[in-house]
């Protein structure tokens, strides 16, 4: 019996090791700048950053509940994504994108996030 955990150990950890996740994993980085003022949430993160999300609190502009942003450093891309909809390019220096109350823009710099207080979390 005892021959047989190492192994069973050594299998379940090649199973973890090899298994995918659709989604990213973590929480939104704490090197973020935030600043609240006039009504106005502006969120500034640096473009190195992997992912953040956002999830909605009072904006009925839109259906969607969540929006994930991640960068894809080995395709050298940003990619953007609600959660009713499949993960779509964003190119660094595009106009902003507007999402619901949501504004997000990418230069080569950082990430500025901004909408009205009350309408969106950056948790």
């Amino acid at each position: 019996m005892k021959r047989l955990v190492f192994p069973f150990l050594l299998f379940a950890a090649f199973l973890s090791a090899c298994s995918t996740t659709s989604e990213p994993q973590g929480r939104n980085p704490k090197t973020a700048n935030v600043d609240i003022g006039d009504g106005k949430v502006v969120i500034t993160i640096p473009t190195s950053t992997p992912y953040f999300h956002l999830e909605k609190v009072a904006d009925d502009s839109v259906e969607y509940s969540q929006i994930f942003f991640r960068y894809d450093s080995e395709a050298d891309l940003y990619l953007i994504r609600t959660d009713l909809e499949d993960w779509q390019p964003y190119t660094a220096g595009e106009e902003p994108t507007q999402m619901g109350a949501a504004t997000i823009t990418v230069t080569e710099d950082d990430i500025t996030i901004s909408y009205p207080s009350g309408t969106w979390a950056f948790p």
